[in-house]
């Protein structure tokens, strides 16, 4: 089961271990993403299953980013593998690059002295949070 979490502050997250990898991922949720979540929260699906989104394999979830893509006239081969490339580039674009906080938010390995020394705290990824915030407001919000 995956489930939101808060802070006293009421700023949310979700820490989720990646299936392929079993490396833990750890996100504040942006507004858009809390938008996103509240339109499922009622899903009977969601509410049996005890998932934040309602869970469907990865033929599936490309197989509806190329009807979005037709539909919008984006001519680029979307694909979930795609989708993480665009995150990746989505953190850099919003000045993420603090190695242990990048690597969390993405779910990859601490490789080196960052997986001896550097611990990731809820400080860190919650500045890093409103960072991306900020900058996906400036390119969604025109």
């Amino acid at each position: 089961r995956h489930q939101l979490q808060y802070l006293e502050n009421g700023e949310c997250y979700f820490k989720n271990y990646r299936h392929k990898t079993n490396i833990l991922s750890w996100q504040f949720i942006t507004s858009f993403a809390m938008q996103i979540i509240d339109k499922y929260k009622n899903d009977q699906e969601i509410i049996i299953k005890g998932t934040v989104l309602p869970q469907i394999s990865s033929q599936q979830f490309n197989l509806r980013l190329k009807v979005l893509a037709e539909k919008t006239g984006i001519h680029i081969n979307l694909t979930h593998h795609y989708s993480r490339h665009t995150f990746r580039h989505f953190l850099s674009s919003a000045k993420i690059f603090h190695p242990t906080t990048f690597n969390t938010m993405m779910g990859l390995s601490q490789r080196g002295m960052d997986a001896i020394y550097d611990v990731i705290t809820e400080e860190q990824l919650l500045e890093a949070k409103n960072q991306f915030q900020l900058y996906l407001n400036s390119i969604l919000c025109r």
